[in-house]
């Protein structure tokens, strides 16, 4: 077993019973925000939320923002930006 899981398996158990739904589901928004099926999210260097959608690279929704300009992917800033982990 990865060893991540098992600390995350670990840490799953310390969360107590009446947390756990409310736990479960916001590991489920990461995940479904990592997979870039969130709203198109804001500009990563100016904050504006006119973004488009600019293509794909490697599989992850890229954007551009309308107001700097910026290209960026639909996984900045979530819990799968840096992992090497296929989807």
């Amino acid at each position: 077993m990865d060893s991540k899981l098992g600390e995350l398996i670990k840490l799953a158990r310390q969360v107590p019973e009446l947390r756990q739904e409310e736990a479960v589901e916001y590991l489920r928004k990461l995940i479904r925000d990592s997979k870039g099926t969130a709203e198109k999210p804001a500009c990563v260097e100016c904050g504006s939320a006119e973004v488009v959608r600019n293509g794909a690279q490697n599989g992850n929704q890229r954007y551009k923002c309308k107001a700097c300009g910026k290209v960026f992917s639909g996984r900045r800033n979530t819990v799968m930006y840096h992992s090497h982990a296929s989807e």
